[in-house]
């Protein structure tokens, strides 16, 4: 295996963890700072992550998922706290 495939091998394991998910939307997103990231992985992650088997091409099927406004707090572009991110 060359170094690129396990490369991203490793990403997508570490990604893949609810923990390391939860650091990043507190990072990264204005709405989860003031929660703790055990806080955010257990209540606003749902379902165990997928990464690598879920097609993300505006095309392509997301596992029967669809994503609506309602999963966005009712508009387009941001969360409202509460919100839960699908898998």
């Amino acid at each position: 295996m060359d170094d690129k495939v396990r490369y991203d091998a490793a990403c997508k394991r570490l990604l893949s963890e609810k923990i390391i998910l939860a650091w990043i939307m507190k990072s990264c997103l204005e709405e989860y700072r003031d929660y703790d990231v055990k806080e955010i992985a257990r209540r606003y992650i749902e379902g165990e992550p997928q990464v690598g088997t879920v097609p993300v091409g505006s095309d392509e099927s997301a596992g029967g998922m669809e994503f609506t406004e309602a999963h966005c707090g009712g508009q387009s572009g941001g969360r409202g706290k509460g919100d839960k991110i699908p898998l």
